[in-house]
């Protein structure tokens, strides 16, 4: 619950053999409106052993608070700071903002995505 609103999420995540990268697609809806989801793309390298580091956790800095966090966007912590993130970019559950840069929303977090962030 954020400001007395349900929400559920999805995560997605294609590999690109190619580049050896993935994009995590997170989708967020206001309970029970499936048509008009928060929509972010998160593109990361590729970690031989576990795939997507931001589907399994990885050590990133938040500048804001100078403490390093495993960042996983799995945790309900991290999807209802990027909820928020989208309420202020306009987005309310019942209307499409478009396709949101996730790089984009973790920096405005405070991260240091050094390590995650080599592409786009």
């Amino acid at each position: 619950m954020i400001n007395n609103s349900q929400y559920l999420y999805s995560i997605n995540i294609k590999y690109n053999l190619k580049e050896d990268t993935n994009i995590l697609t997170l989708k967020v809806y206001l309970f029970k409106n499936k048509n008009t989801p928060l929509v972010i793309e998160f593109f990361s390298k590729n970690d031989y052993y576990i795939g997507s580091v931001l589907n399994c956790g990885i050590e990133l800095e938040n500048g804001n608070t100078k403490k390093i966090e495993i960042v996983n966007l799995n945790m309900p912590k991290y999807i209802s700071q990027i909820i928020l993130l989208g309420i202020e970019r306009g987005w309310n559950g019942n209307n499409n903002i478009g396709l949101q840069d996730g790089i984009q929303y973790l920096k405005n977090l405070g991260y240091n995505l050094k390590n995650i962030y080599f592409i786009k």
